[in-house]
């Protein structure tokens, strides 16, 4: 198979005793994903699993096709798409449950930055986290 760099492809990872599909994705470079994939830190173990790459029929030119049948697969191999992840995200942030949404927790970041801190060495005063830059166990009066 020619591999080239400006195609996407589909791949399939699957289970080599049962040939069982346990993940589908799509790569401009497969190689590269192989290596992430199967890496030591990789969800995937080379002597359990293998990648296969779907054939010249399924080579894309553009993200959005390769996009489309990705979620295709998934959702026939019973996988969760792309498309319900961001919506299970969207809804979850905006559920009642969620009682800490983003703007909050930007503001509470924000006043933590914002409160007054005093060195014990050399007892100066200022705000937020630039303090432990110079002060507190760095303090050159300590």
């Amino acid at each position: 198979m020619n591999i080239m760099k400006n195609n996407f492809y589909v791949y399939e990872i699957k289970e080599k005793t049962t040939d069982k599909v346990v993940y589908v994705g799509q790569t401009t470079q497969p190689s590269i994903r192989y290596l992430t994939h199967f890496a030591p830190s990789g969800k995937f173990d080379r002597n359990l699993h293998y990648m296969n790459i779907l054939e010249n029929e399924w080579i894309f030119n553009n993200k959005k096709d390769a996009r489309k049948y990705e979620d295709i697969l998934q959702e026939y191999y019973g996988f969760e798409t792309e498309l319900q992840k961001r919506r299970k995200r969207i809804v979850d942030l905006l559920s009642p449950k969620n009682k800490r949404g983003g703007k909050k927790r930007a503001q509470d970041a924000f006043k933590k930055q914002c409160i007054e801190l005093e060195c014990p060495h050399c007892h100066e005063k200022g705000i937020g986290r630039i303090m432990y830059r110079w002060h507190f166990h760095k303090c050159k009066y300590k």
